[in-house]
């Protein structure tokens, strides 16, 4: 196939990094040109990579030689800048959370739909060899029915305790952290396990975990999640403490099994079962940029990183943040 002709728009953080590995894909990707509201910052990085510099989204989506666009953002500007792409007929491979609210989702599902543009969302963890290996097992029905799912993602991030929140404090422009930015890791890892729930009950609590800086953002939550099945599944989240923990452990009627960072432990009844992790030789976040660019040339949408995942994480999200305003079970 041609070269996906790529940029990015947003390459001040985590954007950059991405756009680097875009780059390193030479063999399938070729850099065109870079976006970032911070003149310094677009100036810099497009001429790192000797590609052209833009600040404006909007010129850069019109440009007429991009295939697909690279996006981290803050969450607010994702309906709007990402709808705007998909119409410009470019493919979308966007950072988590997918959106602020469920309509921006909704808006960005329908156009990607309407255009018949890729749009895909990060989410590394499900290229990491342990978590590829847990998925086999959970799809083997070796455990038997699953009646109880625990999920943590537990870390420090140093912003938080040092006040430097920026947008990301601000629930008016972020949504939320524990649950939508942080908790996505573990909701997209549970939800790929398990799959949509029918009833979401949560709590973000009311007091301040870091109470020496000024947010309005939930710094840490805990959901409980009801399937149609029957099972349930219980899921922490907290980014100001330690120690970190990112660990997805289930126990089904046959057996159980923990994927807890690089490692797992497997058994059926109170027998360890062997386990051989695949072999990958490329880091997880390659191995992700690579499958938006089998996703773009086979035109069918991921069963990992695509809009029907993405939107019913989304839907898990949103039901979590009215159930902690609401103190009330929300059913999806």
């Amino acid at each position: 196939m041609d070269k996906i002709r790529i940029g990015a728009i947003g390459v001040g953080g985590i954007g950059g990094h991405q756009f680097r590995i875009a780059v390193n894909c030479s063999d399938i990707m070729k850099p065109v040109a870079v976006c970032d509201n911070n003149v310094e910052i677009a100036k810099r990085v497009a001429e790192e990579y000797k590609v052209d510099a833009h600040t404006d989204y909007k010129e850069f989506c019109k440009r007429g030689d991009l295939d697909a666009v690279i996006m981290a953002l803050p969450h607010y500007l994702y309906g709007e800048v990402v709808t705007y792409a998909l119409e410009c007929g470019l493919h979308v491979f966007k950072e988590k959370p997918f959106a602020k609210t469920l309509s921006d989702a909704k808006m960005m599902v329908d156009a990607s739909k309407k255009s018949k543009k890729q749009l895909f969302l990060a989410g590394q963890n499900k290229y990491t060899p342990a978590f590829i290996m847990g998925k086999e097992i959970v799809d083997s029905d070796a455990l038997g029915g699953l009646f109880l799912t625990r999920g943590a993602i537990i870390y420090r991030w140093g912003g938080a305790i040092d006040g430097v929140w920026s947008w990301r404090g601000k629930e008016e422009l972020s949504g939320g952290v524990a649950i939508i930015d942080a908790g996505w890791h573990i909701l997209d890892m549970v939800h790929w396990y398990r799959g949509l729930p029918s009833a979401v009950y949560a709590s973000t609590g009311t007091m301040k975990g870091a109470p020496k800086t000024d947010y309005d953002v939930d710094d840490k939550a805990i959901l409980i999640l009801e399937y149609p099945d029957g099972g349930i599944a219980s899921i922490v989240t907290c980014y100001i403490t330690l120690p970190g923990e990112m660990r997805v452990t289930l126990h089904g009627v046959n057996g159980n099994l923990d994927v807890n960072g690089g490692n797992v432990t497997y058994m059926i009844g109170d027998k360890p079962q062997e386990v051989s992790l695949p072999k990958i030789d490329m880091d997880p976040m390659t191995m992700q940029m690579r499958h938006f660019a089998e996703v773009i040339e086979s035109g069918l949408e991921s069963p990992v990183a695509g809009t029907k995942r993405a939107y019913e994480v989304m839907q898990i999200v949103d039901a979590g943040y009215r159930s902690a305003k609401e103190r009330t079970r929300i059913e999806i």
